[in-house]
């Protein structure tokens, strides 16, 4: 039985985000700029977050490992892990979401072409549910 999933249409065989969080701003249309390095070289991390119940399923591993990982790649992160918890908090609430993921995605933003990071100083983070 294929349940339909409130905050999710079908669109061109994929499914149409709703609401999506942009480095803190919610957006029925959020975007991506394509010269993102996280697009162009995935150049970012990524968490899923299982929400039960509409709640973050060990929501402090997931951001203890992300953050590990950052410091890893020298990525900072940049945000605080209360603001993560009340945006998807938010985030499954208006989508009318009890059981699901929670996709969180940091990239290194834009910057130079090339491989190198520097210059690289305002990293993106967006979420959705």
């Amino acid at each position: 039985m294929t349940r339909k999933r409130e905050g999710v249409r079908p669109f061109g065989g994929f499914a149409k985000i709703m609401i999506a969080i942009i480095n803190g701003v919610y957006s029925e249309n959020a975007q991506v700029p394509v010269n993102d390095r996280g697009f162009t070289l995935g150049d970012g991390l990524f968490e899923t977050i299982p929400l039960y119940s509409g709640k973050q399923f060990l929501l402090d591993r997931h951001l203890a490992r992300l953050r590990d990982s950052a410091r890893i790649i020298s990525l900072p992160i940049p945000f605080a892990d209360s603001d993560i918890a009340n945006a998807i908090t938010n985030l499954a609430e208006r989508g009318g979401i009890s059981q699901g993921v929670a996709r969180l995605t940091v990239t290194r933003g834009m910057g130079p072409r090339g491989y190198g990071i520097a210059g690289c100083d305002s990293p993106t983070w967006c979420s959705y549910a």
